[in-house]
Formats: C-alpha cells, structure tokens, sequence
C-alpha cells in the first residue's frame, strides 16, 4: 500500500480530523477511483495507537442489521452499568465503507443505515434478544465512505446522510495524477540503469494522455456497460510495471515495450469490438510512442508482443509447493 501525499490528500485529512475532533461524523461521496478509502484510512491511522482504535465494517448487499450490531459488540467492552465502549483513554473510530450497498428491504429500508442512524443520533442500541437492555456507547466516532447513488447504485435515505457532516470527493488535477505516479516510479526505478530511469519518469504523462483519449472516445453505452475506467487503470499500468527485472529491463525501449503492453493489457483487453482495440492498440498506442518515444518506437512497437515467465513456467513450478507466495 502506497500513499503519495497531494494537496487533496492533506486536505481532506484534516478535514477529518477537524471534524473528529468535535466528535461530528463524516461521510466522504465520490466515484469510484477517487482514494475515499485510502484517504481516510491514512488519517485514521495517523492518531496514536495509545488513544485511537481503528473499526473498519465494509457494507455489501448482504450485510444485516443484526451483522453490523455484532460487529460493533465484538469491538466495545462493558465499563460500568449498561454502558459500553473501548479501551479506557481511548476512542473507537468505526469507518463504514460502501455505505449505500446494503439491499432494500420491501420496506423501502437498508437496516444497517437504520442501526446506524440510531446508533449515531441516540448514541446506544439495544441487546438482541433477551430483556432488550440499552447499551450505551461513549467514546465512538463515525466516518464513512460511499459512492454516489445513480448508475444502479442505490440511493440512500436523507435522515441518514443527515447525521453527517457530507464532502465530495473529486479525481484529483492532472498535476497530482502525474506528481503521485512518478514519485511511485521514481522509488521503483533506482535501481536500474540511467537510461531506464530516465525513460521511466517520462511515462506518467503519456499514460494519463491515453486514458483521457480512451475515456474521450469510448464512452460507455447499453452494450459496452463495462467501459468505465478511471484512476484505478491508471494505477494498474503502474502496477504492471512495479513488477519489472532490471536484468530484463536494461534500456529505455525495452521500458516503453513493457509500457505499451501494460497498457494493452489493462485498456485494449476490456474492449469488446475490433474498431475499439484497434483504436487503442493500432492508433493511439503507437502515436504516442512515436510523440514521446521517437528513438525507441521501432523497438516498442514491434510484434508479438508478449510479457511473462511462460519459458520458466514449468520450473516454477516444479520447484516449489507453494510458487504464488515467491517474488519472481
């Protein structure tokens, strides 16, 4: 896990912890890709673990009432009388994910949002069960996460999002996209040669360039659904490339070819029509390249173009019980 430090970043960060600070819940809104998640979790994780416990509860559409209520019992300890919370001296921050997955019921109701605005406003819940005592709980504080109803996703009821204080959450400028994948790229290549490095720190220009021109040119439709890519392809470009030998990778070109086959892999590969994949791996692919790469095209762009470790597949695998668990 790696978190690149931008102007957003620090922005909401203290956002979260202004409003923590008063004890006020929060709820970050925004699409998918956005860093909601690792935003948030990086401010959590900023307290002290003397004075801060982290709760992170993922809803989905099968999560219950009942399933979120145990969670939280599982996580707070009686103190005295009927009330409950965490360690003396600490605070429990419980960080709901995926707010808005939870079903709805015939009712028109997603039980865990109902628990949990009981929860928040009340500040106590009831034992299932039994004589239904109160639990009272102190020192707990709330922040969530969710996308934007629309698109399938469902809408959640306003007496929910009522009990937080509710920011959006935007992608983030060109100017951080590019700042956070070269620092990521910076770290990784420092170890190969200066010719890789220098291509290397190059390559997140181009690569946003591409995703704009695919997200520009193929929107998605009724058939094409799927078509959908935002920072989180941008991110597995890189992933890709995270993953290189320097005793492969041993020049510029050799770089922009693994580059170029990243991108096939995570843009031309979801496409479903031949006129798609063409645009991307026939058209913009290597103009690109050609732009920024002139030197190096002739070799980045020559087929096959095949990555992997099929020559040694069988030694992997014969060598060990356990291949997937080994860095290769």
């Amino acid at each position: 896990k790696i978190l690149v430090p931008t102007v957003d970043t620090v922005r909401y960060g203290y956002l979260v912890k202004l409003l923590l600070s008063r004890s006020s819940p929060i709820l970050f809104v925004g699409e998918s890709g956005t860093a909601k998640s690792v935003t948030t979790q990086a401010a959590l994780e900023s307290y002290s673990v003397s004075e801060s416990v982290i709760l992170n509860i993922n809803f989905s559409s099968r999560t219950s009432s009942l399933d979120f209520q145990k969670i939280i019992e599982e996580n707070v300890s009686k103190r005295t009388g009927r009330i409950y919370g965490p360690e003396a001296g600490k605070k429990l921050r419980i960080f709901v994910d995926d707010l808005s997955m939870p079903k709805i019921d015939d009712y028109g109701t997603q039980q865990p949002l109902a628990l949990l605005k009981f929860i928040v406003e009340k500040r106590f819940m009831y034992e299932r069960g039994g004589e239904l005592q109160k639990m009272i709980l102190q020192d707990c504080d709330f922040v969530s996460a969710m996308q934007p109803p629309g698109s399938g996703r469902n809408p959640v009821d306003p007496r929910v999002v009522s009990m937080y204080s509710c920011v959006g959450i935007t992608f983030p400028p060109i100017e951080s996209v590019i700042r956070i994948f070269s620092s990521i790229l910076e770290v990784k290549f420092s170890g190969f040669t200066e010719a890789v490095r220098e291509t290397a720190l190059k390559l997140p220009v181009p690569t946003h360039d591409l995703h704009k021109a695919v997200i520009d040119a193929l929107p998605p439709t009724p058939t094409k659904f799927h078509y959908i890519f935002n920072l989180r392809d941008l991110s597995r470009v890189f992933q890709g490339l995270w993953q290189c030998d320097p005793q492969i990778v041993n020049s510029g070109s050799v770089l922009v070819r693994l580059w170029r086959n990243e991108c096939c892999r995570v843009y031309e590969d979801r496409l479903n029509t031949e006129d798609d994949k063409a645009f991307v791996g026939a058209t913009k692919l290597p103009a690109i390249i050609r732009e920024q790469f002139g030197k190096m095209a002739d070799i980045a762009l020559a087929d096959p173009l095949i990555f992997g470790d099929f020559k040694e597949a069988l030694k992997i695998l014969t060598s060990s019980e356990t291949p997937w668990t080994e860095l290769r």
